[in-house]
């Protein structure tokens, strides 16, 4: 109980400055972009929903009971982000108490040395404290997307110790309550992220350094041990691939054609950065961990230099804990922990190179053979009584504390967008996704001409997929130069991406509005038909169709496509907005004013529809309640904003110089009536 709450403590603390940081990259995609977990009610139509996510939204492969856990989330407190916090704090927590239950039971085995069964409680305390507070954990934890990985290193530590209890068992009925437990915590485990396929190769390892005599030949349980995980792997493997309808060679051959490196280029560089892992694993300081990592490619076994060596030096961490496995188990069981449950994201999957939180499950017992080591060195000391044997437990002490401080600075990067991606930025200069995340927060903030600079700079810079933040830069300047009134600018942004990706569709859709805006009618409709040829049914790419028709004054052409438009979304303010535009222009201003007011009840406050709806009431000569919607709008928004939207609403507007000549008019006449007032007073 005392490790418990020693164990929930400093965790707690390490992460107290974390659960208001913001939203980051991935999150939005697979939550608050993700209409599929955003649950309202809990009922099985939401739930089926959860569990069940198409491809088209959030990550690839569903990961069900990862999703489930953001539905319920989202369902009890929305997007209140430190709710989601405290879950992935709860699980970090869990985590860490089932790596003290999983090292305390496998210490006790005949195999550890006696005088380290004796304190095998100590020994695993100081294991899930050094792994729980280590500040590489930070992006597994804070970063609320990868709980993705978090869940399923519990169920897949569920199932572990499950395994162990169960193997210890002689009694039959125990064991298989165990074993079934453990069955269906891998199950588990496997619907929250793929890692968990690896886990019947954990197991093997646990049953062969701590279960069997390795001095002989292997015992029949455990020839039959290795061919129920082999068949269990097979399994899984076979059932993931036709569930997903994934067909591995290709994927992984052709996966690589969007990358910046070959198969042959990532499989030389992985052992890299499996040192690199060890070495951020093992010196963890706040300035050395990143979002982000400037990593070279090795496109040879000598470019550069540190590739062979790296190569040299994993097989040797490999050959080592099969070498060590008689005499020194902790320490070959945690080697071959780590490289083995590393193999699903660094080896020849087309995966981007470096990221930190790929670290959290194989790193699960890496501090094991450290804390033995310690309790090895301080009972040697006592036995010689020299004064030093006291620094052992100082020195454990400080390390925790180290770590925890490590994390807690850690966590003040994560607190917003601009202070995660300066960080990320200032540690990899290289990176395009930090230049483009940066820029995009700059231009949130209104730092225009920073933002742009950085977004040309990013142009240059590594993207993760050839060509993919150089497309993200440049639509991403358009978006910005379209929103500040550069047309020619954001033309030039547009045209820029298309000369890369000629099928891309946010480029066509800004291409055709902006030749819209400026009365290049051809090129809007080369645009849009475009687009309407290879997605029909796309409401966006509908209305702007209708919008050229409209300009065009071609208004029955017009209804007939924004009855298409209707057919796909009932409730679209654009749809009925251009249905009372093209009503209007034939004369029908009642049905126009009816549309308008339809458009109203989704928008209220939109300005822009406030004036289309007074331009129509104009043309049908309602004076009075043209007065009264002109009232009505000056009453809620200043006149400079009014003259704005004149300008920016000539899509839909067909006589903005003559709405702005009735503003003008009626200013001077209520001007003069007060003028008149106060002469007669």
């Amino acid at each position: 109980m005392a490790a418990l709450m020693v164990l929930g403590l400093l965790i707690i603390v390490a992460y107290s400055n974390s659960f208001q940081a913001a939203w980051h990259m991935d999150d939005y995609p697979n939550i608050l972009d993700n209409p599929a977990v955003q649950m309202q009610t809990l009922d099985p139509v939401s739930l089926e929903r959860a569990v069940g996510i198409s491809r088209s939204q959030g990550n690839n492969l569903p990961r069900p009971v990862t999703n489930l856990t953001f539905a319920l989330n989202w369902w009890l407190h929305g997007d209140n982000v430190a709710g989601y916090r405290l879950v992935n704090i709860a699980i970090h927590f869990i985590n860490a108490l089932l790596v003290f239950l999983t090292v305390r039971e496998l210490s006790a085995r005949p195999v550890v040395p006696e005088a380290i069964r004796a304190r095998g409680a100590a020994v695993a305390l100081v294991t899930a404290l050094l792994w729980a507070l280590n500040p590489i954990q930070t992006q597994a934890v804070t970063y609320v997307v990868q709980r993705y990985t978090s869940l399923a290193t519990l169920f897949f530590l569920v199932a572990l110790y499950s395994y162990i209890r169960g193997r210890a068992k002689p009694e039959p009925l125990k064991a298989y309550r165990w074993w079934s437990t453990m069955l269906c915590a891998f199950l588990l485990s496997l619907g929250s992220k793929e890692n968990a396929a690896l886990w019947p190769a954990s197991v093997l390892l646990v049953e062969w350094f701590f279960f069997q005599d390795r001095d002989g030949k292997p015992s029949p349980a455990f020839l039959k041990i290795v061919v129920a995980a082999a068949f269990l792997s097979l399994v899984v493997i076979w059932t993931l691939l036709s569930l997903f309808q994934i067909d591995l060679a290709k994927a992984v051959l052709h996966g690589f054609d969007g990358r910046p490196f070959s198969l042959a280029e990532r499989v030389m560089t992985q052992p890299r950065v499996l040192i690199y892992y060890l070495s951020l694993i093992f010196y963890p300081i706040p300035q050395r961990l990143s979002l982000e990592h400037d990593f070279t490619v090795s496109t040879s076994l000598l470019h550069p230099w540190t590739t062979l060596p790296a190569m040299l030096a994993v097989g040797l961490l490999a050959a080592s804990g099969l070498i060590f496995a008689r005499k020194r188990p902790v320490f070959g069981f945690a080697i071959l922990f780590f490289l083995i449950n590393h193999l699903v994201e660094s080896t020849v999957l087309p995966l981007e190179m470096v990221f930190e939180h790929r670290n959290y499950l194989p790193s699960l017992f890496l501090f094991w053979p450290l804390a033995t080591g310690g309790f090895h060195l301080q009972m040697r000391l006592h036995r010689r009584q020299s004064p030093l044997q006291t620094l052992v437990p100082v020195a454990a002490i400080s390390l925790v504390l180290i770590f925890a401080v490590g994390t807690l600075s850690r966590n003040m990067d994560w607190r917003t967008a601009r202070s995660l991606w300066v960080d990320t930025f200032r540690k990899a200069p290289q990176s395009a996704r930090a230049a483009v995340n940066l820029a995009n927060d700059l231009a949130r903030n209104g730092h225009f001409d920073a933002a742009a600079a950085l977004y040309e700079r990013a142009t240059t810079l590594q993207s993760p997929k050839i060509n993919q933040f150089k497309v993200v830069a440049r639509s991403n300047l358009a978006i910005m130069y379209q929103n500040r009134g550069e047309r020619l600018k954001a033309l030039d942004q547009w045209t820029r991406v298309l000369n890369i990706v000629p099928h891309n569709r946010p480029a066509r859709q800004g291409l055709a509005k902006l030749h819209l805006a400026i009365g290049q009618y051809d090129q809007a409709e080369a645009h849009i038909d475009w687009l309407l040829k290879r997605h029909p049914r796309v409401v966006a790419f509908l209305i702007t169709k209708a919008s050229l028709l409209i300009r065009q004054n071609r208004p029955q052409a017009a209804l007939v496509v924004l009855r298409r438009a209707l057919a796909e979304n009932t409730g679209h303010r654009d749809i009925f907005v251009n249905i009372g535009v093209a009503q209007a222009m034939l004369g029908h201003h009642a049905r126009a004013d009816w549309f308008f007011r339809r458009a109203l009840r989704t928008a209220p406050h939109d300005l822009g529809i406030q004036l289309v709806r007074l331009e129509n009431s104009l043309e049908a000569g309602r004076t009075q309640f043209s007065t009264t919607l002109i009232n009505r709008i000056l009453g809620r928004y200043p006149l400079e904003t009014v003259w704005a939207r004149l300008d920016s609403s000539m899509d839909k507007l067909r006589q903005p110089v003559q709405l702005r000549r009735v503003f003008t008019q009626h200013l001077e006449d209520k001007a003069q009536r007060l003028e008149n007032m106060n002469t007669a007073s």
